[in-house]
């Protein structure tokens, strides 16, 4: 077979798919099983090619081959007489073979319609025989075919025909034999999964470690700005007290100012009272009024004229109502006239503004930084739990999807086992298998019939003593 012949295999109608019976079996489960068996795209073997050769030898045809079907090819395992190593299932003569339950045999190609046609019929190189025996595996899944071909019309004998059943037999053992022995060695791969479970374990608590790190972190910034605004806080506050001692010290230099006035005008004693409670009293308010605006030198000054005016305003007062009691209304109005207590009254209004409006700005600063303070922590602290839900839902889904995986695994060892002990118990040849101690591990059930012990008997004894 050319390549030539490959290229027409490939242009092959499509029409010869609606031909095909329906399959026996799942073309999935079909698929896989396949694929357990590790034989596609490997290298030629001696053991297959000795039964294809043999195959040629016995039915004296110029070509034969062992095939298997992949989802949309036709490979060639071994072959004897033709050059390619696949081509497209669905202009395949072995895709109706794996359909089959038995031998299928095309006595003569020209003769048959559903083949007539076929460009290796009709054309290079002539086909006008095959005889395919399907490879079916214990599970009744059919893999692909041993296979024959002849340029020539032709029957085969019923020894023949036999013959090929009996080697299709050995190339299905030889490719279980793969299967098991693949399953056998898939204690590394359980052990690899192992060992990716102790890194897995090792990620998740690397992952909550970081999440409490992440906590940590976000705490301690919680704390700092928490302390940050409580401070500020305590600012604005001090600014608003200090404004309104300042508002109660104006109001006590007024009650001065008109109970000097009231006396003055009247003499009457009992204008005298506010003059004496704010006279009383204002000491202490300038004592609470320094407290709240701090050791900064440059307020204390401010606070040391503030202080002076204010008590040279009540000297003069006082002194104008002991006037008016020794010297009568005239003389004390008189004083009043000369503007000293007024002058000092705008001194004070005016060292009261300045220092109203730099509280003022302090209190508006203060006030809009606990605002940012505010707003940075809450988002520092927003960010930060989002951040941990991130990390603990990335935690648990990948814990879920670890459980969920070995859950499979458990599920798909329990099977493999299953089917390796069916296997190996309905094989007629003799197999058993050791560890690497030498003890006893499997043992079939062509063993138990030959040696007269049972699996239990021998289970982890050595096995040189039987």
């Amino acid at each position: 077979m050319d390549t030539a012949m490959s290229q027409r295999l490939n242009n092959a109608d499509s029409s010869l798919q609606n031909t095909i019976d329906t399959p026996l079996t799942d073309e999935v489960a079909r698929l896989q099983t396949l694929d357990q068996c590790h034989i596609l795209d490997t290298d030629p073997e001696k053991t297959f090619d000795e039964l294809t050769t043999l195959a040629a030898y016995i039915c004296q045809t110029p070509i034969a081959y062992i095939s298997f079907v992949d989802a949309q090819r036709l490979w060639f395992k071994s072959k004897v007489g033709i050059a390619t190593t696949e081509t497209p299932r669905q202009s395949s003569f072995c895709t109706y073979t794996v359909n089959q339950s038995d031998v299928f045999i095309i006595p003569d190609t020209v003769g048959d319609e559903r083949f007539a046609t076929h460009p290796m019929v009709s054309s290079e190189p002539f086909i006008r025989f095959y005889t395919g025996v399907p490879l079916i595996t214990v599970e009744g899944h059919h893999l692909g075919a041993l296979c024959i071909m002849d340029y020539v019309p032709r029957e085969l004998t019923l020894a023949q025909v036999d013959a090929l059943q009996k080697l299709a037999h050995q190339v299905i053992q030889l490719i279980e034999l793969r299967r098991n022995l693949g399953n056998l060695a898939k204690p590394n791969q359980h052990k690899k999964t192992e060992k990716q479970g102790k890194y897995f374990l090792r990620d998740v608590a690397a992952g909550f470690g970081v999440a409490s790190l992440v906590l940590l972190i976000v705490g301690t910034i919680s704390y700092q700005n928490l302390n940050r605004l409580i401070s500020t806080h305590t600012q604005a506050t001090n600014s608003h007290e200090v404004l309104k001692k300042l508002e109660d010290v104006v109001s006590q230099i007024k009650d001065v100012e008109t109970g000097q006035r009231g006396y003055v005008i009247t003499g009457k004693e009992n204008y005298l009272e506010p003059y004496n409670i704010a006279t009383s009293s204002i000491e202490q308010k300038l004592e609470e009024l320094r407290y709240f605006m701090g050791s900064d030198p440059k307020y204390q000054q401010q606070l040391d004229k503030l202080e002076s005016l204010i008590q040279q305003r009540i000297a003069v007062s006082q002194y104008v109502i002991d006037t008016r009691k020794k010297f009568g209304f005239e003389t004390a109005k008189q004083l009043v006239l000369a503007g000293r207590g007024k002058y000092l009254m705008e001194q004070i209004r005016k060292t009261v503004r300045e220092i109203e409006q730099k509280e003022d700005a302090i209190f508006q600063e203060r006030s809009l930084q606990a605002q940012e303070n505010a707003h940075f922590a809450v988002s520092t602290f927003t960010a930060g739990i989002l951040l941990n839900l991130g990390l603990f839902s990335a935690v648990y889904y990948l814990t879920y999807r670890e459980i969920k995986q070995r859950k499979r695994t458990e599920v798909i060892l329990e099977q493999e086992r299953d089917f390796t002990s069916a296997v190996l118990n309905t094989s007629s040849a003799l197999v058993f298998v050791t560890d690497t101690q030498g003890r006893i591990v499997r043992f079939n059930q062509a063993c138990e019939t030959l040696t007269g012990y049972s699996f239990s008997d021998v289970r982890g004894k050595i096995f040189g003593i039987y």
